[in-house]
């Protein structure tokens, strides 16, 4: 659009203070006004005939483009015929970012204009008005003169308990508006969190600073009217200790919610869509598709996040041996129950790297003999535990995280067929690595980026779950191409096949677990929605397991294993239920399980480092 100046009608300049007024023509008329506006701008707006108010905005968005170094304060228009008149009132501003609508109001009994001049110039980058008082009585005048303006105030600590009451009890525009004084209560000695006093070195010797660190956290304590005014309240905050229970379960809950199973730009990719920014996410994995692509020997191409039906790939599994974690021949009885309290099988040692600890494992794999593989997700490993063992045996990775074929970064689930043989998602090289029984290193057979979840049915047909595309595929043996089987779901996790070769899988976004038969398109809902006796739901599974009855076990969110028997409208806890914690018969944070032959079950207690087995029950089958 071009602003048209004549000599006549640019005379109206008008300054008020900081503020000035510019009468302006544009175009020639309103019809060309609005169809200039259209071609430089995009808009979508087709109806030429505008009410003033569409007017104003159209003609305020221009200006505020014309008047880089101005905020706007006013826009007016004065339409004819002929010509479109515009009065743009606006203040001159070092930075157009500034927030004009505040005043910053400071009192310091020590304020020097020389010793803060500095900081006050500072200050005016942000807030445009700042004005410094030495006198509460100088404040509080100029605060009574102030009338439609926010004002902002800052104290120093000798005027906060007499000033606070005084400013409140003075005339306000809005009735809503209350006031809060915080006194924050430091122990050092019980918090490491790294503080420091600073009265030394701050312009103000006459108060007592204190430097927090920026992940400083606080505890709530009273929360008290100040002189029974209702409109002014002090709230007591204490640092908080390292140890403290409730916080270290509350960051937990934060970590395991950021996706910390990922890393690097896919963990990124992850939180991307989270927060709903799919475009974003896919011009993510746009560059590290091509990234991948320049610096790999294994030739792909790999899909966008709108899945199409195939993806390209080098597969070269020769076994056909049936390879998913065994279970009751029979069934479980419905009747059947498991032992309250768990006995921890692996790790439970805490946290660390020797081979008798895990860090927040993950995937986990039982053989015909009660050997347990667990993917030991932090120290980027596979450990195998024998029954009864102290420690376990490295099998695969903790070479530290890498790409090489010796190394694994960040994997999360295996599946081990009975020769032995291991297929790893390797998640954070967006591979899955076949691992012979004994080898020292791994070969990749599946090149995807974020892949997350697989199963193996008798065929040796790997099956993949995707959370960023939203996706499961298989790849049969011997093929190039992956096969999609279903893309209706929201970060699906943790899989299984059946003897079938029906598919079931952790929908975790979605709340549920589906079922897609071998062969089908369609997904099925087998498990979703409410507890019995209870208004608690299924919330966020990660893993699921079904045993021959049809009966579906998953863990999920709330730190509990539910069953699900087939047809059933609500599902019950068997294991945990309780709050996050680390007794026996507590977990934290689950993520896998599974059954041995027997029936006995077995569950990654993820954020405890564990395992935990919990014998079954049969004597009321």
């Amino acid at each position: 659009m071009e602003w048209t100046y004549t000599t006549s009608n640019l005379a109206n300049y008008a300054k008020k203070g900081q503020e000035f007024v510019i009468e302006r023509v544009i175009g020639v008329n309103p019809t060309r006004v609005h169809n200039d506006y259209n071609e430089n701008d995009n808009s979508q707006l087709n109806d030429k005939n505008h009410s003033s108010e569409s007017w104003i905005n159209i003609i305020y968005n221009y200006a505020v483009l014309m008047f880089e170094d101005y905020v706007i304060t006013d826009v007016q228009i004065v339409p004819d015929r002929v010509w479109v008149w515009v009065r743009v009132s606006a203040r001159r501003s070092t930075n157009v970012q500034l927030f004009q609508n505040f005043i910053l109001l400071w009192l310091n009994d020590s304020i020097n204009e020389d010793a803060t001049s500095n900081i006050v110039a500072q200050l005016r980058q942000v807030i445009y008005n700042v004005k410094t008082f030495a006198d509460v009585n100088q404040l509080v005048d100029f605060s009574n003169d102030m009338k439609d303006v926010k004002i902002f105030m800052i104290f120093s600590e000798e005027f906060a308990q007499t000033t606070v009451p005084i400013v409140h009890d003075m005339p306000q525009d809005d009735p809503d508006l209350i006031g809060v004084l915080f006194q924050i209560t430091v122990n050092p000695l019980i918090s490491l969190i790294p503080f420091a006093d600073i009265s030394d070195v701050s312009y103000y010797q006459t108060e007592e600073e204190i430097l927090f660190s920026m992940h400083s956290v606080c505890r709530i304590g009273d929360i008290k009217q100040i002189d029974d005014n209702n409109r002014l309240w002090e709230i007591e905050l204490a640092l908080t200790s390292d140890n403290d229970p409730q916080l270290s379960a509350l960051t937990e809950h934060i970590r395991q919610d950021t996706l910390p199973y990922q890393k690097g730009w896919y963990r990124l990719g992850q939180l991307l869509i989270t927060l709903g920014q799919t475009s974003k996410a896919q011009q993510l994995e746009t560059i590290t598709e091509t990234t991948t692509s320049t610096s790999s020997s294994i030739t792909m191409t790999s899909p966008t996040i709108t899945t199409p039906q195939t993806t390209t790939s080098t597969i070269t599994m020769t076994t056909t041996q049936e390879s998913h974690s065994p279970k009751p021949g029979d069934g479980i009885c419905a009747n059947a129950t498991w032992t309250r309290n768990g006995e921890t099988v692996a790790g439970g040692n805490k946290r660390g790297s020797a081979l008798n600890q895990l860090n927040y494992p993950y995937g986990l794999f039982v053989d015909n003999n009660q050997v347990i593989y667990v993917v030991d997700k932090e120290n980027n490993r596979v450990v195998k535990w024998d029954p009864g063992a102290s420690s376990g045996q490295l099998v695969a990775g903790g070479n530290g995280e890498g790409e090489d074929n010796n190394q694994l970064n960040g994997p999360i689930d295996v599946v081990v067929d009975t020769d032995g043989v291991m297929y790893i998602t390797d998640t954070g090289n967006g591979r899955v690595q076949r691992w012979p029984r004994g080898a020292q290193s791994g070969e990749t057979v599946v090149e995807e980026l974020f892949i997350f979840g697989i199963a193996q049915d008798d065929q040796g047909t790997l099956y993949l779950s995707n959370e960023i595309k939203y996706d499961v595929r298989k790849w049969r043996v011997g093929e190039t191409v992956g096969q999609l089987i279903t893309s209706e779901l929201s970060f699906p996790r943790l899989l299984f096949v059946d003897r079938s070769r029906s598919i079931y899988i952790a929908d975790s976004n979605n709340h549920r677990v589906v079922k897609v038969d071998d062969g089908a398109t369609q997904i099925s809902i087998v498990a979703t929605g409410y507890l019995e006796n209870s208004t608690a739901k299924i919330e966020n599974p990660t893993s699921v397991v079904v045993d021959e009855l049809g009966t579906v076990y998953l863990s999920d969110s709330d730190n509990q294993i539910i069953r699900w028997l087939r047809g059933a409208k609500f599902g019950h806890v068997i294991v945990g239920g309780y709050h996050p914690g680390f007794q026996s018969d507590q977990l934290f944070n689950p993520t896998d399980i599974a059954f041995d032959s027997d029936g006995n079950l077995y569950v990654v207690d993820s954020s405890n480092h564990r395992v935990q087995k919990f014998a079954i029950d049969k004597s009321m089958c």
